[in-house]
Order: C-alpha cells, then sequence, then structure tokens
C-alpha cells in the first residue's frame, strides 16, 4: 500500500487594474506600484482608492521605489491652468443665467446664491 501527500501554494485570485480604471472603485485591499506613476494625480487615485483608516493601512502594500516628487508635488501647470479656466465660465455662467432666467426667479421667488 502506497501513500502521498501533496501541498500546494494558497492561491488568492486577483485583479490588475490601471490609475484610470481603478477610478470610482472602492477596494478593501490593494497592492500599488507607486513606481510607475507619472503624476501626483495617478498617485493619489490609486491611493485614495484602498477603504482603510488613517492610522491603520493593513490593507496597503506599495511596490517599486517612491518617488517622493509623484507624492509631494502640486498638480501641474495645465491642471492648474485648466481649473482657473473652469472657474471663470462657471461664474460667467451662472451670471447669464441669472440674466436670462430673471422671469423664472421673480416668479418662482428663488435665487442661484
Amino acid at each position: 500500500m502506497y501513500s502521498t501527500t501533496r501541498h500546494q501554494l494558497p492561491l488568492i485570485g486577483g485583479f490588475s487594474f490601471t490609475a484610470h480604471n481603478s477610478q470610482s472603485r472602492s477596494l478593501n485591499a490593494a497592492t500599488i506600484h507607486l513606481e510607475s506613476c507619472v503624476s501626483i494625480a495617478a498617485s493619489y487615485v490609486m491611493l485614495s482608492r484602498i477603504k482603510c483608516g488613517a492610522d491603520e493601512l493593513n490593507g496597503l502594500a506599495i511596490l517599486g521605489k517612491v518617488n517622493a516628487k509623484n507624492i509631494q508635488d502640486h498638480a501641474p501647470q495645465e491642471v492648474r491652468e485648466e481649473e482657473k479656466r473652469l472657474r471663470h465660465l462657471a461664474v460667467g455662467t451662472l451670471e447669464r443665467a441669472k440674466i436670462s432666467l430673471s422671469w423664472y426667479l421673480e416668479v418662482a421667488k428663488d435665487s442661484f446664491d
């Protein structure tokens, strides 16, 4: 009579997401490769997807060398300029709406403020 024993590594299924693909997801745990980030925005997206408290990082593992520039710099100049342009457009849109919809505001006794 023969007896055999088989040993196997425990395997846990996993998924891979890019920084953009991980947006709008909430993950209980994740392994992040911060070295692949080219901007602070990508780093933020990856780090903000994990559900964990500020003083507990049990669900987070970071791979690769962390480039401090990718997690400390401010948003790129192009992003800041685009945000400024959008704020300007929002103010202009609100002012035009107040003028063109003034009849509605009077009837509804409402305001956009």
